[in-house]
């Protein structure tokens, strides 16, 4: 029975964290050292390539307001190689105090081109 309630609430932790959705090329990791910038506006880098997305929850049992989420966020586009974070919904007339009370946020993990 203990091992089988171990099993389940294994489950539900790994259940509860983002899932990374791979849309792109596929990049080696870059080390936790290495900035990762974030465009939460309109304003987007000219050249980039999308590697993937996530979408991370901010309601339920694991809440991750705004700093949270992008922090989880610029953690995944390093695991897979990127080294930027974009908004999937740019603010356009929104405030940052507006995006932060949303329920999940969705992030697009990117690689900018130099």
């Amino acid at each position: 029975m203990r091992k089988y309630l171990l099993s389940f609430c294994l489950l539900m932790l790994l259940s509860c964290s983002p899932a990374f959705i791979q849309t792109g090329p596929k990049y080696e990791p870059l080390a936790d050292s290495i900035p990762v910038q974030v465009f939460l506006g309109e304003e987007r880098p000219t050249k980039y390539v999308e590697l993937g997305t996530v979408e991370i929850k901010t309601s339920g049992l694991f809440k991750h307001p705004l700093p949270d989420a992008v922090d989880q966020a610029k953690k995944l586009a390093r695991k897979h190689g990127g080294n930027c974070v974009l908004s999937s919904e740019p603010l356009k007339d929104r405030t940052v105090a507006e995006l932060a009370k949303k329920k999940n946020y969705s992030f697009i993990i990117a690689y900018i081109q130099k």
